[in-house]
């Protein structure tokens, strides 16, 4: 079992984590950047691990924001302890 490295994370998270700006102010909130937190079992890891039976799992919201990507990260930390060879595609 190969685990991502921190610099792995740092890009996966930079690439696809977007800012959210506050309904409350004009602040831009900064990305998470505590990755040995994230990637672990008080990270990722507090998730549940969704059982899968079929090859490719697509997943769908209603919408931005709604947890499509952290359940798929979540999903991949999961599947890399079992060690599983799982990958990640955003269309």
């Amino acid at each position: 079992m190969s685990a991502l490295s921190s610099e792995e994370v740092s890009s996966i998270l930079y690439c696809f984590a977007t800012p959210r700006k506050s309904s409350e102010s004009s602040i831009f909130f900064s990305h998470p950047s505590d990755i040995k937190t994230i990637v672990s079992d008080d990270g990722y890891g507090k998730n549940e691990y969704i059982e899968t039976t079929r090859p490719l799992v697509v997943v769908t919201a209603p919408g931005p924001c709604s947890g499509k990507m952290a359940t798929c990260l979540s999903q991949l930390y999961h599947e890399n302890k079992r060690g599983v060879k799982a990958g990640y595609a955003k269309f």
